[in-house]
């Protein structure tokens, strides 16, 4: 169990990079994650986390939930619940769902909700809340067989 731990510099993204790890067997709870959390693979139980700004190119594969995550949220591939997070502007070129329901529920996201790629099931994007502007270009696949 990982818990209350600090990686990253919240003060200078450009010194310290959060990349190619692999959260698996969780949970990871209450932790701190500064800014460049970049191309990792988030396995279980990822709640209640702060990730900073540019989180981006990390493949996130199940319960991502309760999450405050900043800016910049981009080239992300989430196959997984992912519910109650706040999201900071910028949520950019993400590929999103599958196609066990519930996928993207009650989350809060900023400015810029654009070229998204989703593929969910019914009723599996509802109550969350956007801010717009530029909530656009968003591609809808049926997992219907």
């Amino acid at each position: 169990n990982n818990y209350n731990t600090y990686l990253g510099n919240n003060i200078d993204y450009s010194t310290f990079i959060l990349s190619n790890n692999v959260f698996l067997n969780g949970p990871y709870e209450n932790n701190t994650f500064g800014g460049n959390v970049v191309g990792n693979t988030f396995n279980d139980d990822m709640n209640s986390n702060i990730v900073g700004p540019y989180c981006q190119y990390n493949i996130i594969t199940n319960d991502f939930d309760g999450n405050s995550i900043g800016s910049y949220f981009q080239y992300n591939i989430i196959d997984c619940d992912m519910d109650s997070n706040q999201i900071g502007n910028y949520f950019q070129h993400n590929m999103l769902g599958d196609a066990d329901g519930q996928d993207f529920d009650f989350n809060r996201i900023g400015s810029y909700f654009t070229n998204n790629f989703l593929t969910f099931n019914n009723n599996d994007f509802q109550n969350t809340n956007f801010k717009f502007p530029n909530f656009s270009r968003i591609e809808k696949a049926s997992n219907k067989a």
